[in-house]
């Protein structure tokens, strides 16, 4: 969006550019990444038969939590990176 000069339309809006640019790259084909990751996570579950308490069960939620932001704040450096390179992909990667 910076090397098009599309950003700027995003500053204009009441919203967020944070949120904006989160809603404006949705793809169907990364819900099929969710489940695969959902699946193997079964899969590992079942395989493994952890013996479950419940300090077990209350960290699950916060360690998939704690993962995805993680993950969101790679996204996040790769997208404050465009502002200083033309091709910053290839570094997060």
């Amino acid at each position: 969006m910076i090397r098009r000069g599309e950003f700027d339309r995003v500053l204009l809006r009441p919203r967020s550019a944070f949120f904006q640019i989160l809603a404006a790259d949705f793809q169907l084909r990364r819900i099929g990444r969710i489940s695969q990751g959902l699946l193997a996570l079964g899969l590992g579950f079942a395989w493994a038969a952890p013996e479950w308490t419940l300090a077990k069960s209350l960290y699950l939620p916060a360690m998939l939590a704690c993962g995805a932001v993680i993950y969101i704040s790679f996204l996040v450096l790769g997208a404050t990176l465009c502002f200083w390179t033309v091709e910053s992909v290839e570094v997060i990667n």
